[in-house]
């Protein structure tokens, strides 16, 4: 069965309520291992993030010739075990903790923490590298600027960053790829960039289509804190 065929997709208000925040979060917690299977550990996906994602970080964080790097939303920790294989220190961070019990089962070292990176603050002037690819689709956007703003309060000043936001106009998705269902943002591609500008040094933009034949693409920017 091609697999855009048994995606639904529903455009809602244009702001993520905190019911579509709850049921995504339960959806993950219940199916972490389901999404290790057919999202993070597919080899298509995992060759495609490291060509685009993964190796550019790497190099930003090697001008800098700083270690410790904290993954917001850390996932299943593909990115994490990745960074860690390559002797980097790392902290994973995500509000899933189905998710981090697949992590911790996965990724053999790293320390991981139950946080929600849009209400509660992470810790001050700590990290040279943040890695935070896919948890902002999942954060409302009237909270937006402020985690934003935490992500940058807890960088080392010179710090860099890696912020992943989905684009497609300004709406909320219904996303049934997953036994349960997700609901996450796009937001428009001109307006975020000049959100991030605010407060961060943007490096270099990239934009790429989704793995799974969604209507919407992502937005990759790789920051500085300056």
């Amino acid at each position: 069965m091609n697999l855009s065929s048994i995606i639904k997709y529903k455009s809602f208000m244009d702001d993520l309520t905190k019911e579509q925040i709850d049921i995504t979060s339960s959806t993950y917690n219940s199916c972490a291992h389901e999404y290790a299977l057919k999202v993070e550990r597919k080899p298509e996906v995992v060759s495609a993030v490291e060509e685009l994602i993964l190796i550019p970080f790497y190099r930003m964080l090697a001008l800098k010739n700083k270690s410790k790097i904290a993954f917001i939303g850390c996932g299943t920790g593909r990115d994490m075990n990745w960074f860690i294989r390559k002797g980097y220190e790392c902290d994973g961070y995500d509000k899933s903790e189905g998710m981090l019990l697949e992590a911790r089962n996965w990724v053999q070292d790293g320390n991981f923490y139950l946080l929600d990176i849009s209400t509660e603050e992470l810790p001050k002037n700590r990290y040279a590298g943040i890695y935070c690819e896919s948890a902002l689709a999942y954060v409302s956007y009237k909270n937006l600027e402020d985690t934003l703003i935490n992500i940058k309060n807890s960088l080392v000043l010179g710090g860099v960053a890696l912020l992943g936001f989905k684009v497609d106009g300004s709406k909320v998705y219904e996303d049934k790829t997953l036994s349960g269902v997700r609901y996450y943002i796009a937001v428009d591609m001109n307006e975020v960039s000049e959100l991030v500008s605010r407060h961060f040094k943007i490096n270099r933009k990239l934009v790429s289509k989704d793995s799974f034949e969604r209507p919407t693409e992502w937005l990759d920017l790789f920051v500085e804190k300056v």
